[in-house]
């Protein structure tokens, strides 16, 4: 049996969802008696794949384990892939039920509900959710219990992720105000741990009765267990906005310049520094400083980062996006203007009420360093005791590998990719997106758009809520 502890976004997404059928009765929910009970009403949470083979469906949670199953009510027995409608109980014979008997019931050992369509006749059964995903070729699971994001299988793994690319957003869209506490499932966790694992290995010392093999053997067996997770394979992404006065019309050109870095425009939410010395000649430019977060929250990894998870990429052009030293700045900012040819109305429509978005991925390479500590602090509520707050700094060394800036619309403006996105990693993501929640809608729109072009407006349609 699985412990609750370790799933807070369940809890939060059932809770919210039992909240939302509860207060919207007139979005009809779906009548089922397959259970034994008279009458138990559903709430749809979204769409999703049974996928492998002798599969069983029950009509209890539990399985083979639970003896009131005499019988599966059916077995999917050669390899396939059937869809169903994974759903969650809302009441039972009229009477409604807490979120907590919901997730004790439908979570607490594993099994997933869902409806689904057995020779001709609609059932409900519990299936357990390793064998439940988000796409019908079964590399992207429905729901992950465990505190590491194992959801996606693509091997090798090379696609882009972050915070806003979750898949815990396959739950539907009633998870997504959520998804940003969710930090358990995020693919940070596996780069903070290897991170710190690799600087532990990095400073580690030879012990007093060990041979230089053993420490030797000792240090390589650790940084291998470090390296498992392939996280310097993936894509780690994040985006700025770029809106009002970052936007620069010359009317006689009809040239508009969208600044897209600068001394008071920040990457996400901090700034894009360039270190240099004091002659402020490009050649002593020593490269950018990404930062992916700060003073952010991530679950089951430390909690915050006063110091930042930073990525420095030792190159200052990218393409179009070439990065000059700010003029009269004293102090290390980079710029950097993208200009787009545009008539004189479209121009005074971005600028006064146009959000621009630069989206980048980054893969780092080496871990620079990694830091992590507890930090006492005073209650501000109840006896006014202390309570302890884990903190962390990570520095990697990174490359860029792609650049979008897109429109209000999610029309590419301008890119820079490298043939090793192109290669390596644009297939894998253009499948992972295609398959996520929030993005179906959209494919009939990018049907005709090329491969670079639908990325961009998938990327673009995830980070839209700028959640």
């Amino acid at each position: 049996m699985h412990n609750l502890k370790t799933r807070p976004f369940l809890i939060l997404i059932i809770s919210t969802l039992i909240l939302y059928s509860c207060g919207n009765s007139n979005e009809s929910t779906n009548q089922s008696n397959s259970s034994g009970s008279s009458s138990e009403s559903y709430y749809s949470i979204n769409e999703g794949y049974i996928v492998g083979e002798e599969i069983s469906i029950w009509r209890y949670i539990g399985g083979k384990n639970n003896t009131a199953n005499i019988e599966p009510l059916v077995t999917i027995k050669a390899p396939s892939s059937r869809k169903v409608e994974v759903i969650t109980l809302v009441s039972r014979d009229t009477k409604s039920i807490s979120s907590k008997e919901v997730i004790d019931e439908l979570y607490g050992t594993g099994w997933i509900t869902v409806k689904f369509s057995n020779e001709s006749e609609s059932q409900v059964g519990y299936v357990d959710y390793k064998n439940v995903y988000s796409d019908p070729k079964g590399k992207i699971l429905f729901a992950v219990l465990d505190a590491a994001d194992q959801s996606i299988t693509i091997n090798p793994p090379n696609y882009s992720t972050s915070k806003y690319l979750s898949p815990s957003t396959y739950y539907g869209p009633y998870s997504t105000s959520y998804d940003s506490r969710n930090e358990s499932r995020k693919k940070y966790c596996d780069l903070l741990d290897a991170a710190l694992v690799l600087a532990s290995a990095n400073s580690a010392k030879r012990g007093e009765f060990e041979t230089q093999e053993e420490f030797r053997n000792r240090v390589k067996a650790t940084k291998l267990l470090a390296n498992m997770t392939k996280w310097n394979e993936k894509i780690y992404t994040s985006f700025r906005k770029i809106s009002g006065n970052d936007f620069a019309y010359n009317v006689d050109s009809q040239i508009m310049t969208a600044e897209i870095f600068g001394p008071y425009h920040g990457v996400n939410t901090l700034h894009t520094g360039a270190s240099y010395s004091s002659d402020k000649s490009m050649a002593n430019m020593v490269g950018l400083s990404f930062d992916l977060g700060r003073e952010g929250t991530f679950g089951g990894c430390p909690a915050e980062y006063n110091e930042g998870i930073e990525f420095v990429v030792n190159k200052t052009s990218f393409g179009k996006f070439k990065i000059s030293i700010c003029p009269d700045s004293y102090s290390s900012y980079a710029c950097s203007g993208v200009k787009i040819k545009m008539d004189r109305e479209a121009a005074r429509v971005t600028k006064e009420s146009g959000v621009y978005k630069l989206i980048y991925g980054l893969r780092p390479s080496k871990v620079s360093s990694a830091r992590q500590w507890s930090e006492r602090r005073k209650k501000t509520w109840g006896d006014g005791g202390y309570y302890n707050v884990d903190k962390g700094a990570f520095k990697f060394e990174a490359e860029v590998l792609y650049i979008f800036l897109v429109n209000e619309s999610g029309k590419l403006m301008q890119s820079y990719t490298t043939s090793e996105y192109i290669n390596n990693y644009l297939e894998n993501d253009l499948y992972i997106q295609t398959n996520a929640y929030e993005n179906r809608k959209l494919i009939p729109e990018i049907e005709k758009l090329t491969d670079k072009e639908k990325i961009t407006k998938l990327l673009w349609n995830r980070m839209k809520q700028d959640k």
